[in-house]
């Protein structure tokens, strides 16, 4: 299991041919059906902290279906990894219990620094309450981003949304058509984005320094 099509397509390269994508954030639940029938499941992630935070989605979906988990070297992102580097990154892999515990406790350490939680939750300002209106028409787990003048961006795909926010600057906010996970709140601080509307919230409703709101509130 790997993030996104670019990672399939560069183990495809390898002959690595039973890749599958996550395609963003929130895992579909056919892939934890398809995972059931498996001996092995394997989740090879970027090396970056985007790559543990899909791990603990990942195996939240997954429970004891993932069995082992590989991680790219340190900064470096799957797809676009060279032969010898994939061969030695897979044959590295750990059971995934033992290395879902140890990132946990990883997680967990950056979290506790600054983490609201969701009886904290803020009323929903009404200029972000507009912003609504934004999400229709936008597919499972796409998203736009709100510029600096309030108009919004085009539609970004789940898979692109990563390397989108990473080259992104001065917006105020971001539409999110899925659940507000703890990598929309990475991806989000990353950019300076301060405020992040998703159609639901986890009981984590700051982090980082960014707001989130739910739909389902307004």
């Amino acid at each position: 299991i790997v993030e996104g099509r670019n990672d399939v397509r560069n183990l495809l390269k390898y002959d690595i041919k039973n890749a599958i994508a996550t395609m963003g954030s929130g895992i579909n639940p056919e892939l934890a059906k398809l995972a059931k029938g498996k001996k092995t499941v394997t989740a090879f992630l970027d090396g970056d902290r985007g790559g543990k935070l899909l791990l603990m989605e990942i195996s939240g979906e997954l429970g004891n279906s993932l069995t082992h988990v590989a991680f790219a070297p340190t900064s470096r992102e799957v797809e676009h990894l060279e032969m010898k580097v994939v061969t030695k990154a897979l044959a590295q892999k750990e059971t995934a219990g033992k290395v879902v515990a140890r990132i946990q406790k990883e997680i967990k350490i950056d979290d506790d620094r600054s983490v609201g939680r969701g009886q904290e939750a803020l009323e929903t300002p009404e200029e972000i309450k507009a912003w609504a209106e934004m999400l229709e028409g936008l597919k499972r787990n796409q998203a736009i981003i709100v510029n600096e003048d309030g108009t919004g961006s085009d539609p970004i795909r789940a898979n692109d949304l990563k390397e989108t926010l990473a080259d992104t600057t001065g917006a105020q906010g971001l539409v999110f058509a899925g659940k507000v996970t703890a990598r929309i709140f990475d991806y989000a601080s990353g950019a300076g984005i301060e405020n992040v509307l998703g159609t639901s919230v986890g009981t984590v409703t700051r982090k980082s320094g960014v707001q989130a709101y739910s739909t389902e509130n307004l």
